[in-house]
């Protein structure tokens, strides 16, 4: 359950509509993956790395753990964030 400051912080920060929605998504669901994401938002997962990244970049999201994707078999990163 998010706080009103926390509301009011996540509205603050100068962010585009796609990293937005990423970092409302990842603070929902978190920790979660990339293909997770992009599946949440009916997005293609190139529209969310990218995104995940610059906001790991702007310390808005943390690398939580890494785990082996049940979908690709391959290692992945899940992302944190606290807000």
């Amino acid at each position: 359950m998010l706080r009103q400051t926390s509301l009011m912080a996540f509205y603050s920060l100068n962010l585009q509509k796609r990293e937005y929605e990423v970092l409302s998504v990842i603070s929902q669901f978190q920790p979660i993956d990339n293909l997770s994401i992009s599946k949440i938002l009916h997005l293609p997962i190139n529209c969310v790395t990218g995104r995940t990244r610059g906001l790991f970049k702007k310390d808005l999201v943390y690398e939580h753990d890494t785990i082996t994707s049940q979908y690709t078999g391959r290692k992945v990163i899940r992302w944190g964030a606290d807000l």
